[in-house]
C-alpha cells in the first residue's frame, strides 16, 4: 500500500456544469463548444495536477498507475466576511453552496490529468469542507492511498 499526502495551497474552486455555445463553421455546419463558467478553475486544477505528480515523483514509494485508489480531501475555505454580530467566532463545518462534489471533481479531474490514467481507479473517496481557523491555511488537503488489486472467488 502506498499513501501520499500533498496540501495545496490556495482558495478550492468548484467544477460546475459546462457551458455549451452554438456556433456555425466556416463550412457552414453548427457545432458546439463546451467550455467551464469559471476562469478560476483551470489554474486551480493545474495547481493540484502539479502538486500531486510533484508528490508523487518525489516519493520513494512505487506508484503503479493500474492499481485502485483512495482519495481523501479536507476543503477548506476562507470563513465568509458577513457574519452574525450576535455569535462569537464562526462555524466550523461549510455548509452552503458550492456543493462538495463539484470540489471533488475538480481534484479527481487534476488526478486523471497527473497520472495520465482515468479517475475510475478512484473506489473510494471521503470529502469535507471546513472553514479555516487561525491555524489552517485556506486550501485542500490530499491523501492518495494506491492498493494492490484484490480478486475475490478465486484461488489465485
Amino acid at each position: 500500500m502506498t499513501e501520499i499526502s500533498i496540501f495545496v495551497q490556495g482558495i478550492p474552486q468548484p467544477q460546475g456544469a459546462l457551458k455549451s455555445i452554438p456556433y456555425q463553421s466556416d463550412n457552414g455546419k453548427m457545432g458546439v463548444r463546451t467550455f467551464n463558467k469559471s476562469k478560476k478553475l483551470e489554474p486551480w486544477r493545474e495547481r493540484v495536477e502539479r502538486a500531486i505528480r510533484d508528490k508523487m515523483e518525489e516519493s520513494n514509494e512505487y506508484f503503479n498507475v493500474d492499481d485502485p485508489v483512495k482519495i481523501h480531501c479536507i476543503f477548506y475555505l476562507p470563513v465568509p466576511k458577513a457574519q452574525n454580530k450576535k455569535i462569537k467566532g464562526h462555524p466550523l463545518y461549510v455548509t452552503v453552496r458550492p456543493d462538495l462534489d463539484k470540489y471533488i471533481r475538480a481534484i479527481f479531474d487534476a488526478f486523471t490529468l497527473a497520472t495520465g490514467t482515468d479517475d475510475s481507479r478512484i473506489w473510494s473517496s471521503s470529502e469535507s469542507k471546513k472553514y479555516t481557523n487561525n491555524y489552517q491555511e485556506v486550501g485542500v488537503n490530499i491523501v492518495i492511498i494506491q492498493e494492490p488489486q484484490v480478486y475475490a472467488g478465486g484461488t489465485g
